[in-house]
């Protein structure tokens, strides 16, 4: 296919490329064979320069751009780094107490599996001057796959670094020069001078390039009496067979509605076997042999086991106590963050112990921690006998969480946003993260949120733990009346915290979300009056932590008869049917049948979201079009997507195995019923800006954990995942 190296295209697949156009109505279309050859029009025999063979992968290693793809990292050490007649001089006035201290790096190349590289630079010292050059991982545990150490002095020498890339292929690698406290000599102040950096490769190598499967469908299975739909991939094929573990044909259907998919880069078609219902063990073909499925499951408890993984990561998340091997298996530790943090601003500590981790790292916010809470409120009150079914706590689970919140408000009713440390820790487990604690300041997104959940535990625990219910309740009065008697008050990293903001320049539908849990909680007038005079159709869609109006409109709709305003009642109805029918209509023109209007950071949780809006208009409006789409995107989550994965981890034929996730990096293992956040177009971290390049939208997704912004976990993704899941399990 190309000329300087072969191209393997693993599990059987081709690749296909299709540059994106604006996205119009889908037609569909008679797929041919010269339709898909059509994909390739443009395409060249050159490699890329990362496989051939003598270039130097260092785009800037003779530094005549300046400082372009060259960056130094501080760990205790300190010192300057200028640009000269093409070398690098690098001032380093003080170590620190680790090799890397002092590190200079260059990103932006790749280490293909089985290649044969020769790291080549100049490099002299004002005074003798140890240092070790690595090519490593850039993330998780930062292992190198060849380092050296030297020694420099007054004299300009040429260095080499031979070695054989033996992991699998790495497109975000590091380059390091560590001149922190390495060998035996470290005295500073002291200058390294760096010049004619060269990376290059000796051998042809193989590059491996991983796709789904030509038919995608739902990895884990179906209901006996669900809609059942298989996705072809660029398939000319009519006809497509369900072949069960003998390998006989026990069914075969049509292949139709071929759109072309833009925003996956495909032709996408459907074969519908929703009529047939005998449990077992299947997979799907056609007559072309490479066109094959994962194997699946047709059984009422195809999905308890995931719904009980996907419930458990709250606890395998939780803060400030011991989880025993027992419980916990490969991921129990001992307490964590148990000391009391400081009041950010003043010299005050308060205790803030318990509550959930809130993603890869092991911050607690309430604003995501809100959603988490009421998406699983809301999965309890709509299909309690599913978790009673599966031995499933929620109401002990959810309480840990409420315990930790009560501990975050202040006594005039304001909640704090956030308790982490000043910065994200290294990828150890949580115990392990020992730096003081700080308790960022209250936010009205925080406060209402807050009031929110706990006028919502008011009337869930009331029959279970009555002084609980009470107790909720009144933190929740209090803080309505804080808000009540303050402006807006949005949230930013107070001086010196780096960790995650979850900011929001809108806090009115916090307020209207709080109005309505109230008003359900106690039938007052107050805030009934609220509701009325601040109703917004912009609230339909809100169910993420930003945006919480529809949850406020869930619950209005709940309301017996006598405490609705018909005409409130009745626009919140047209709104929420009106948003239902919009995602069909977008669903429609999906190949997957899938509603996104863009591919974002999180969009798993937005997936999931709009799942659970058509189940949330199901309940107002019976119709079979909600309840179909809505499981068209579980089946996307579980597998029938254009990259053919299952991104809730531990599950399917083809999983998420390399979350950003602290815990599952540090064993080295993914912990199991997480969601990962899916594809990302806007490619916001480092490793997915160079493996993703060029990459159609609904592909932009990476499993590796360096990746954060394609491949993180978070509990607000989960919740609503649990809620899908759960409520599809009739």
């Amino acid at each position: 296919m190309r000329s300087f190296f072969k191209l393997v295209f693993v599990l059987g697949l081709t690749l296909l490329v299709l540059s994106c156009s604006s996205m119009g109505n889908p037609k569909t279309i008679n797929l041919t064979q010269n339709d898909i050859d059509a994909l390739t029009n443009g395409k060249t025999d050159e490699s890329p320069d990362y496989l051939k063979i003598g270039v130097n992968f260092l785009e800037n290693g003779d530094f005549s751009d300046s400082s372009k793809n060259w960056g130094t990292y501080f760990e205790g050490g300190s010192g300057n780094v200028s640009y000269l007649y093409k070398r690098a001089d690098l001032t380093i006035n003080s170590t620190g107490n680790v090799e890397h201290g002092f590190q200079f790096f260059y990103d932006g190349f790749r280490l293909i599996n089985g290649g044969h590289y020769i790291l080549t630079f100049k490099a002299s010292s004002s005074k003798v001057k140890d240092i070790q050059v690595c090519l490593q991982l850039n993330g998780g545990d930062y292992h190198a796959y060849a380092e050296q150490s030297i020694t420099l002095d007054e004299n300009e020498k040429q260095y080499s670094v031979d070695f054989v890339m033996n992991e699998e292929t790495d497109v975000a690698p590091r380059l390091a020069f560590n001149m922190g406290k390495t060998g035996n000599n470290y005295e500073t102040p002291v200058t390294v001078s760096i010049a004619d950096v060269k990376l290059v490769l000796t051998n042809e190598v193989v590059e491996k390039i991983m796709l789904g499967p030509s038919i995608n469908i739902n990895q884990l299975g179906f209901l006996v009496n669900d809609e059942k739909t298989a996705y072809f991939r660029n398939c000319t094929d009519k006809v497509f067979y369900l072949i069960d573990e003998t390998g006989e044909k026990v069914f075969s259907g049509k292949i139709k509605r071929t759109i072309e998919n833009y925003e996956a880069g495909e032709y996408t078609s459907l074969g519908d076997f929703s009529s047939f219902k005998k449990e077992g063990i299947y997979h799907i073909e056609t007559e072309n042999p490479n066109n094959k499925s994962y194997s699946f499951k047709i059984s009422n408890e195809v999905y308890n086991d995931a719904l009980f993984a996907s419930f458990k990561m709250f606890y395998l998340q939780r803060c400030g106590m011991e989880l025993d091997q027992e419980s916990a298996g490969v991921f129990s530790h001992a307490a964590c963050h148990t000391e009391k943090a400081r009041i950010h601003g003043t010299y005050d500590y308060i205790d803030v112990t318990g509550g959930w981790h809130d993603a890869g790292d092991y911050g607690r916010y309430v604003v995501p921690g809100a959603k988490a809470v009421i998406d699983l409120f809301l999965a309890y009150e709509s299909n309690q006998k599913v978790f009673d079914d599966n031995n499933i706590d929620v109401l002990d689970e959810v309480k840990y969480e409420l315990d930790w919140m009560l501990k975050m408000q202040r006594s005039d009713g304001g909640v704090y946003h956030k308790v982490t440390c000043a910065k994200f820790p290294g990828f150890i487990m949580p115990e392990e993260e020992t730096e003081k604690l700080y308790v960022s300041p209250v936010s009205t997104c925080a406060t209402g949120d807050f009031a929110s959940v706990m006028a919502m535990a008011s009337w869930i625990y009331k029959e279970k733990d009555v002084s609980f219910s009470v107790k909720c309740l009144e933190a929740s009065k209090k803080a309505w009346e804080f808000l009540n008697n303050s402006k807006r008050l949005s949230f930013t990293n107070p001086t010196n915290v780096e960790t995650g903001v979850y900011p929001d320049g809108n806090d009115k539908d916090e307020r209207y979300l709080a109005a309505c849990a109230l008003y359900k909680a106690t039938g007052k007038d107050i805030y009934h009056d609220y509701i009325k005079n601040n109703l917004s159709s912009k609230f339909s869609d809100g169910l993420g932590w930003a945006d919480m109006g529809a949850y406020g409109n869930a619950l209005y709709l709940s309301l017996e008869k006598d405490k609705r305003d018909t005409e409130v009642y009745n626009q919140i109805k047209e709104d929420l049917l009106n948003q239902a029918d919009l995602i069909i209509a977008s669903s429609l023109k999906d190949g997957y049948q899938i509603s996104l209007d863009k591919y974002e950071w999180g969009s798993n949780m937005s997936i999931c979201n709009n799942a659970m809006l058509l189940l949330m208009a199901n309940d107002i409006k019976a119709n079979k079009k909600y309840l179909k789409y809505a499981q068209s995107h579980l089946d996307y989550l579980l597998g029938a997507n254009s990259l053919g994965y299952c991104f809730l981890t531990g599950y399917g034929s083809m999983q998420v195995k390399n979350p950003h996730h602290r815990p599952s990096i540090a064993k080295n293992e993914a912990m199991p019923g997480m969601l990962s956040g899916g594809p990302d177009e806007l490619l916001e971290d480092g490793y997915a800006k160079i493996a993703l390049a060029n990459t159609s939208p609904a592909k932009c997704f990476v499993d590796n954990a360096q990746s954060y912004s394609t491949n993180e976990i978070t509990i607000y993704w989960n919740s609503p995942f649990v809620y899908l899941l759960s409520r599809l399990m009739k």
